[in-house]
């Protein structure tokens, strides 16, 4: 429901053709179902039994929560930089912009995964015309990093890494140049995440500040289907 609501109030900040052109509507229509199972839960009687709220009723509900969460993205992005510190330093990693570069997005991390090595990384979907796509194997594939490179002949491209926030690391995003870096909060699987995109690619990123583990995915596909590969993507730990 979280991801519903945020998407939501951006969706509602940017002009209609842009609104078209990033593919929103499509992550609302995808998560509308949440957002409805959400309400029943809200409205379940203490028998059990869910009551159907008016959807005139619903509807304020939500209009109401998104005005608020636009108010909160609104102010994050006059101070983006001073609050992604404070809220990131409750974690092991933050975001700000960096300060000669502004554009540029910069991702810091402060805890330690020396010698820690990943579990074993499970991709559990994929959009149907990578199905057949075998895919290439960074060089920095090891027992730390995990990289693959799935491309299709029409040229739709795939990029997903895995590895730890490690302390003093950095990670720098920046848009094409002439463009400006949109960015929007998102929860994915209970983690944290950043989706991210201009007008020639985007990206997301999951923090899971549990095992210290970093999900990166770079595509030029469609928003909701980057949304699906990384809520598919599990681990399987030693035990």
């Amino acid at each position: 429901m979280k991801n519903q609501k945020i998407i939501e109030a951006y969706n509602r900040l940017l002009p209609a053709e842009e609104r078209d052109r990033k593919n929103l509507e499509q992550i609302l229509r995808r998560l509308s179902e949440e957002e409805e199972e959400a309400a029943l839960a809200e409205d379940a009687s203490d028998t059990g039994t869910a009551k159907r709220e008016p959807v005139s009723h619903r509807r304020s509900r939500m209009l109401t929560a998104a005005a608020a969460v636009a108010g909160v993205i609104l102010i994050l992005a006059v101070f983006m930089g001073m609050g992604q510190e404070v809220y990131g330093g409750l974690f092991g990693s933050y975001r700000h912009r960096r300060v000669d570069a502004p554009a540029t997005i910069v991702y810091e991390f402060y805890k330690d995964y020396t010698g820690v090595e990943l579990p074993q990384v499970v991709i559990g979907w994929l959009p149907e015309d990578f199905q057949n796509v075998e895919p290439r194997i960074d060089a920095m594939n090891d027992a730390y990093t995990f990289s693959r490179f799935y491309e299709t002949p029409e040229g739709r491209l795939v990029v997903i890494t895995v590895d730890y926030m490690h302390k003093g690391g950095k990670i720098y995003i920046s848009p094409e140049p002439g463009e400006e870096l949109q960015i929007v909060e998102l929860t994915i699987n209970g983690n944290r995440a950043d989706l991210y995109w201009d007008s020639w690619s985007g990206g997301i990123k999951v923090f899971d500040d549990d095992t210290g583990l970093l999900i990166q995915i770079m595509s030029n596909i469609e928003i909701i289907e980057m949304i699906k590969i990384a809520e598919n993507i599990t681990f399987i730990f030693n035990e």
